[in-house]
């Protein structure tokens, strides 16, 4: 199985950094870009699964890129995680990304998104359903959709992959 690819498009060289190392010790393949002009032209190149992307860059914004990233067949099945330290710019952005983490990121929120992000990539790797356990305790096998959305309301941990 291939690892995942996750592309972190970030200007600060310390935060891209950290975020790489904590992927990348949980088995995902990253790159990091620091600027929107070559952020276009790497997600075009290498069709990564999963964009971690910041919206104030330089040269061309995250919401240009983000619009980009929308409008390209190839990249349809590409998910953004919208990563920015304006909250009003992430609320008026999360109907356009999979999912939007408020600067600063905490540890904890780079180990949940990971969690998130193995889950996510599992299932683009082959696995099938899932089994989600309701809040009385019921089990309920449906077919794995990948939503990251959803995820992000309901915790992961109440989910257990299962392949078919």
């Amino acid at each position: 199985m291939n690892r995942p690819f996750i592309m972190i498009v970030e200007d600060d060289v310390e935060l891209g950094d950290i975020i790489s190392s904590v992927l990348e010790d949980s088995g995902l393949h990253t790159e990091t870009v620091r600027d929107g002009d070559m952020a276009l032209d790497r997600i075009t190149a290498t069709e990564p699964d999963v964009i971690l992307l910041d919206m104030h860059l330089p040269n061309v914004s995250g919401s240009e890129i983000l619009a980009n990233i929308r409008s390209t067949p190839k990249l349809s099945q590409t998910r953004v995680v919208i990563t920015t330290a304006d909250a009003l710019l992430g609320r008026a952005n999360e109907d356009k990304g999979d999912l939007v983490l408020i600067k600063p990121i905490t540890f904890d929120q780079l180990l949940n998104l990971t969690t998130r992000l193995t889950k996510t990539s599992q299932a683009m790797f082959g696995i099938r359903s899932m089994i989600y356990r309701t809040e009385n305790g019921q089990a309920v096998t449906c077919p794995f959709s990948i939503n990251m959305k959803t995820c992000h309301h309901i915790s992961c941990d109440q989910y257990q992959v299962q392949t078919i």
